[in-house]
């Protein structure tokens, strides 16, 4: 019986990692298509809510907090509020910010390869929304942070 309870706990902690780990690696492109973050129409209001509530938590390093509106601000409005890359330079710091954070070893790994799929993705994805993005300082910095 023992056993049984052991391994219950153990695939239930598995699921449990899958399932997280599921929710921070989602590109881009498939948050757009989430429910949670059906974009519909956006108006400047809405962007500028979203972005205010993930910008005051990112400040203050509050980034469990800040993680849901600023995905919603990657899916919705990348380029706000002055068409340039500094929202994907806050969400790979964010998930930077989330692994040093975290006493998961696992976690902490889920973490930084959300981080490094941001470096690998910024680029391409935000010339699809428009906004020029310089591929050498993406590069540079997605070096600066394996170093670190």
């Amino acid at each position: 019986m023992r056993t049984f309870v052991i391994r219950s706990i153990t695939r239930l902690s598995l699921i449990a990692l899958i399932a997280l780990s599921g929710s921070t690696l989602i590109p881009k492109n498939t948050w757009a298509q989430d429910a949670s973050f059906e974009c519909g129409t956006v108006d400047a209001q809405m962007k500028a809510r979203y972005y205010s509530l993930y910008y005051e938590d990112y400040r203050n390093e509050n980034w469990p907090s800040s993680i849901n509106n600023l995905r919603w601000i990657i899916a919705c409005a990348p380029e706000y509020p002055r068409n340039d890359d500094r929202n994907y330079e806050r969400l790979a710091r964010v998930y930077r910010g989330l692994a040093e954070t975290t006493d998961d070893a696992a976690m902490t790994r889920v973490y930084l390869d959300s981080a490094l799929q941001v470096y690998d993705t910024a680029v391409s994805l935000l010339s699809e929304a428009g906004v020029e993005a310089d591929p050498f300082d993406w590069t540079f910095e997605k070096g600066r942070f394996i170093q670190s």
